[in-house]
């Protein structure tokens, strides 16, 4: 799917019924689930063994969830469920082993009338702390040009931004006059107070760089004067928050006025149900806008990743990108995230780090264009948030179309008001996975425009080449991932862009397999293989564009060689032995690795060795000096030991 097939929606109007929803209960028509904060400190109890299983739109809803509860294993309960997006929570018993919950995951995906099945994934801040005492100018608002835009505008309370996080003091000095009647909802306690719990005051920090009260004499300087609408997801275990709740907000601020809807997070992975909650605000009238990321590698975490959503990098006061801030080309803007000073909690200000600080920066430059013009759909504001970003440099894997530019943004919205309208463009290609060599015909002859007939195509191929014209046939002369774009001018010389990605194999890649190959675009569930980089890789759960072997973390587990069979494995040894010899591989193929070698305490942990260069975030475990530490949150490098706060010794 690309953004033009999700389109752009009718916008509506919020302040005018915000007191038709005071002490509501639901999310749209998500069912609430009591006894998730048992000690009352804002905490979400649920255990890690919750499946989210999601029903096919053309299914009878009621016949699906009565064969879904009918069928449970021993234990198992249905704990909640969201009729607007199609899915069910499944809890199962506690301590409930990986191969039963595999079992049980398998045996739902079979059911009639389920799309899917997932794991009801935590997802987490994309935040840095930074403890630094020459920290206190606050620059952001200068990088991003706001001053070009408060020139005009101010930013609108009748422009609301909903942030999805761990809740914000909405009685903030610098924050208050932001919020309405309604000040937002709370998903982990399950009642209408957003307030942060426990300390967390990521959300209020958020919150304060899109809309911290702009000309009012105190603290610091929002990018807009937009309203705030709090929706407390995040704040659970490790400060992060389940998928459930996320999505079940993104609905909630959809429904509730939201025209964006700010997500400062990330770190579980691809999730249809996830996608589902962001297709459904971007078609309901709201933007979605999420963080790239923290873990500095290639590729933008989700929901930053998808097709709906504005994905935006980190960069800092010098214009280049952060060392924290992945990077690819799913980044669509930049904006500044590096000692960014905002609101905290309690009536305070601190400075900190991450991708989650521009993306509440993109967030209120996206208001400034609302504030001029709100009849703008969401995939118009997208295109003009896009192309009006300054190019500072950056390769566009790092930049996306460049650095967010608030007084750009309203001098465009401004001069598009001259009678003419913006066209729309369309990308077709003949395939999404050629070998290298193979020709790839690109057409946009589809493209319109209500105003006359397009002007120029102007491609960029992803690999240095361009061209023009409607319609380009092109070969690309190695393998990897390629973004092909064509931009359309109409006559007024308004503009709109397209998209697609090409991921070119190897011409021998794979070849004879009896799987397919792996293709970006299209959706596995577990139990899928398909052949990548001569490899076959099987899907251990719901995935879409995640790269095999990008993330040994990841959905991806290598099975063997694609040409041929491997051999058997080899037995394992005794308690300090070491394990049998693998067995010879099939017709081109390699052996398997023998068994693991025993220990003398009793044979491998099943976490991995503590590694100084990878990221890890709330909940990873891993092995350090002969035992198992658990990661509190966020963090790269830091060695686990009893006087780390990040760390906590399990075993």
């Amino acid at each position: 799917m690309t953004d033009k097939d999700i389109g752009g929606s009718t916008r509506r109007t919020f302040l005018g019924t915000v007191s038709g929803i005071v002490g509501s209960t639901a999310v749209g028509t998500a069912a609430a689930v009591e006894g998730r904060d048992p000690d009352g400190n804002g905490g979400d109890s649920r255990d890690p063994g919750e499946l989210i299983v999601g029903m096919e739109p053309t299914a009878n809803a009621a016949e699906t969830k009565a064969t879904i509860q009918s069928g449970l294993p021993e234990g198992a309960s249905v704990v909640g469920e969201n009729d607007t997006l199609g899915y069910m929570e499944v809890q199962l018993p506690q301590q409930t082993g990986p191969q039963a919950q595999s079992a049980a995951k398998k045996d739902l995906e079979n059911r009639p009338g389920v799309a899917y099945v997932e794991p009801n994934t935590t997802y987490y801040p994309m935040v840095i702390d930074v403890d630094d005492p020459q920290v206190g100018e606050q620059y952001a608002p200068e990088l991003v040009n706001a001053g070009g835009a408060w020139e005009t505008t101010f930013g609108s309370t009748d422009v609301t931004i909903g942030v999805v996080d761990q809740g914000t003091q909405y009685t903030h000095p610098d924050l208050e006059a932001q919020f309405g009647q309604v000040k937002g909802r709370d998903f982990v306690s399950d009642d209408d107070d957003p307030s942060p719990r426990g300390g967390n005051g990521h959300g209020t920090h958020v919150s304060g760089i899109a809309a911290g009260t702009t000309n009012n004499a105190t603290g610091i300087a929002g990018i807009s004067n937009s309203s705030l609408l709090a929706a407390r997801a995040l704040g659970g275990r490790g400060g992060g928050g389940v998928l459930s709740a996320i999505a079940d907000a993104i609905v909630w601020c959809a429904d509730n006025g939201a025209d964006i809807i700010n997500m400062s997070l990330g770190g579980g992975g691809a999730s249809q149900t996830l996608r589902n909650a962001c297709d459904y605000a971007f078609e309901n009238g709201a933007l979605p806008i999420a963080a790239a990321g923290n873990s500095g590698q290639r590729g933008v975490s989700y929901p930053a990743g998808f097709d709906s959503v504005v994905a935006v990098s980190a960069v800092g006061p010098n214009e280049t990108l952060t060392d924290f801030s992945q990077y690819g080309p799913g980044v669509d803007v930049a904006a500044p995230g590096l000692n960014v000073l905002s609101t905290y909690p309690t009536d305070g200000y601190n400075s900190l780090s991450g991708t989650s600080m521009a993306c509440p920066a993109a967030a209120g430059v996206a208001s400034l264009a609302l504030a001029i013009d709100p009849d703008l759909s969401p995939q118009e504001l997208k295109d003009v948030l896009t192309e009006s970003a300054r190019d500072i440099g950056l390769p566009s894997d790092q930049q996306g179309s460049g650095l967010v530019d608030a007084g750009a943004i309203v001098d465009a919205v401004n001069d598009s008001d001259d009678g003419y309208t913006a066209p729309t463009a369309t990308l077709s290609v003949d395939t999404t996975t050629p070998t290298v060599g193979d020709d790839v015909t690109f057409d946009a002859s589809g493209s319109t425009d209500p105003d006359g007939s397009i002007q120029s195509f102007e491609w960029t191929l992803g690999d240095g080449t361009t061209a023009s014209g409607p319609e380009v046939t092109h070969a690309y002369d190695s393998a990897g991932e390629y973004t092909a774009t064509v931009t359309v001018t109409g006559p007024g010389g308004l503009t709109d862009s397209a998209s697609e990605t090409i991921s070119v194999e190897d011409s021998d890649g794979g070849g004879g397999s009896e799987y397919p190959q792996w293709d970006p675009n299209a959706t596995y569930t577990s139990g899928d293989r398909v052949v990548y980089d001569g490899s076959v890789w099987e899907a251990q759960w719901w995935t879409q564009g995640d790269e095999p072997g990008s993330n040994q973390w990841g959905p991806w587990e290598e099975i063997g060689p694609a040409n041929g069979g491997g051999g058997d494995d080899g037995g394992d040894g005794d308690n300090g032995d070491d394990g049998g010899d693998g067995g010879d591989g099939g017709d081109g193929g390699n052996g398997d690795d023998g068994g693991d070698d025993g220990n003398g305490d009793g044979g491998d942990s099943e976490y991995p060795q503590w590694d100084a260069d990878t990221a890890y975030t709330g909940g990873d475990r891993v092995v350090y000096d002969g035992s198992v530490w658990e990661a509190q949150w966020w963090t790269r490098g830091d060695e686990p030991a009893e006087e780390k706060a990040v760390w906590e010794r399990v075993s």
